[in-house]
């Protein structure tokens, strides 16, 4: 049996560590998260893993407003995931190039470039990313705001809310999250 790359999946929670502190706009101290998951997974590299923390990093940068270091560290994602093809690892089978670029395109407002990254990733979702898609959905939803276009925003919206319901199961069902657009009033109704 091949063994598998050893990483360790303390680095992987860095995306949620490294998270915590630029939610309170400690962009610094995240950053420094980030740096010590990456010089842990440099003693073991996974190009995947690499990725994934270049994504996270990006991330902490659309958030600062530092556009230029976000689409940088977007194509350093890329480019870790173009490298050699590593083995798989069954703890992180979710994330691939498809999860890259859509989000940070929106937060600088390039609306165009957003929609047409948002559409190409969910046309390349595997169906089981099914919490993935209800992201990408919101985040066009947000696209379709900034656009103006509300009446498209709650429809995708609702299709944003109607996918994540599908994982929903009793007693976890928190009631139905079908909406419809009532063309007429412009309203959002319960379907």
């Amino acid at each position: 049996m091949p063994q598998l790359p050893r990483v360790d999946a303390r680095s992987h929670g860095t995306r949620a560590h490294g998270l915590h502190p630029a939610a309170e706009h400690s962009y610094t101290a995240a950053q420094d998260y980030l740096r010590a998951a990456a010089q842990h997974v440099n003693r073991s590299p996974h190009a995947g893993v690499s990725s994934r923390l270049a994504a996270v990093e990006s991330e902490i940068h659309t958030n600062s407003a530092a556009e230029l270091a976000a689409l940088t560290s977007v194509d350093r994602a890329r480019e870790a995931l173009d490298g050699q093809s590593p083995q798989p690892l069954a703890w992180f089978d979710y994330y691939d190039a498809t999860r890259l670029t859509g989000y940070a395109l929106l937060r600088f407002g390039r609306l165009g470039e957003a929609h047409n990254a948002l559409n190409e990733a969910l046309a390349s979702l595997p169906l089981q990313a099914v919490k993935q898609r209800a992201v990408f959905l919101a985040d066009l939803a947000a696209v379709q705001i900034e656009a103006h276009e509300i009446d498209e925003a709650c429809r995708i919206a609702c299709q944003a809310a109607d996918t994540l319901h599908s994982l929903a199961t009793p007693p976890a069902q928190i009631g139905s999250a079908s909406c419809a657009i009532n063309s007429t009033r412009g309203r959002r109704t319960p379907g």
